[in-house]
């Protein structure tokens, strides 16, 4: 089965930092036997000239059978451009921004949120399938479009995260070792990540005489995630929302308790493992108390997880039954 998968979270001719989540399952599908191809959509290099390249580029395959399926991860314009030329043989993963809109500052921003989230109902209607990563993303979708949506949650790529001591991964990072750390991830400094309140929480947490730092982790090397994930004591999240942060995954992966506010799957992870924390609000202060309270018991030492459910295996495996639906 021949898959042309299509995103902006690709990598690109710049070699930046990007999404490891697209990659991660592309590869899992190759192992698997399907022939995976990649397009990448370029926004970085100007928004317009990236969906024109990607239109005539999709037009010119209308006239030729080289693909069975166009699978596009993270919806928006890339999704309705793809639905809109290959209706039948179109699936479109959504990842949480593309539907929820996020937590855009400033007209341009609005703006720009506003369209993405259109595009992306609008290619909803024209696609053959699609999916988002969490239930609640489903809340962004008319009752009347639910019929073609499945659930499948990012996966954890294990061969990633082999198990290293603290003091070895703090070595490395080059930061102290008698500090209790709060890892922050943020891959793309978005503002719906709100480093704003994580970085007033431990402020206020540490005025009350612990030795806290916040461990912020942006625009880092997939390859070097397990290092700031091993090297903390915590994982914080601030976020307005979320879909299905693959960060929490693979820090409960990692034996690492989440501190999250009640956005996208977060809680089911945290209710469903018992180790860490749903914050009741977005309130520094308040997060501040609550953190002073779940420190008081330390990490939890004990959890409970089947790994094999985040597996890419397991991920790979649901693809591919929608994938045999379609052909």
């Amino acid at each position: 089965m021949r898959i042309l998968v299509i995103s902006n979270q690709l990598s690109n001719k710049n070699n930046s930092v990007v999404n490891p989540v697209v990659k991660n399952i592309n590869k899992k599908l190759s192992q698997k036997g399907l022939s995976i191809e990649e397009y990448c959509v370029d926004v970085q290099n100007g928004l317009v000239t990236a969906y024109i390249k990607l239109f005539v580029f999709l037009l010119l395959l209308k006239f030729k059978n080289r693909y069975d399926i166009y699978h596009v991860h993270f919806g928006g314009i890339q999704g309705l451009i793809t639905a809109a030329l290959h209706r039948k043989k179109t699936v479109i993963s959504f990842h949480g921004t593309d539907l929820h809109g996020g937590s855009p500052l400033g007209f341009a921003q609005k703006l720009k949120s506003r369209i993405i989230r259109a595009s992306s109902l609008a290619s909803v209607y024209l696609c053959n399938r699609c999916t988002v990563v969490s239930k609640n993303l489903i809340d962004f979708i008319p009752d009347s479009m639910c019929g073609k949506i499945n659930v499948i949650p990012t996966g954890v790529n294990e061969e990633n995260f082999s198990p290293i001591s603290k003091e070895v991964a703090r070595k490395s990072l080059n930061i102290d070792s008698d500090t209790t750390y709060f890892l922050f991830s943020d891959i793309s400094n978005s503002t719906v990540k709100r480093v704003d309140i994580a970085e007033k929480s431990i402020e206020l947490f540490r005025d009350s005489g612990t030795n806290a730092k916040l461990l912020k982790m942006s625009q880092v090397p997939y390859d070097r995630v397990p290092l700031y994930l091993y090297a903390s004591d915590y994982l914080l999240i601030t976020s307005d929302k979320e879909g299905s942060p693959n960060i929490v995954k693979e820090a409960l992966f990692c034996g690492l308790s989440v501190i999250s506010t009640n956005v996208g799957d977060v809680k089911e992870y945290v209710d469903y493992t018992g180790n860490g924390l749903i914050l009741k609000s977005n309130d520094p202060k308040e997060i501040a108390g609550q953190i002073s309270q779940l420190c008081l018991n330390g990490p939890s030492k004990s959890m409970k997880y089947d790994k094999n459910i985040l597996s890419l295996d397991y991920i790979a495996d649901k693809y591919m039954g929608i994938y045999e639906k379609l052909k």
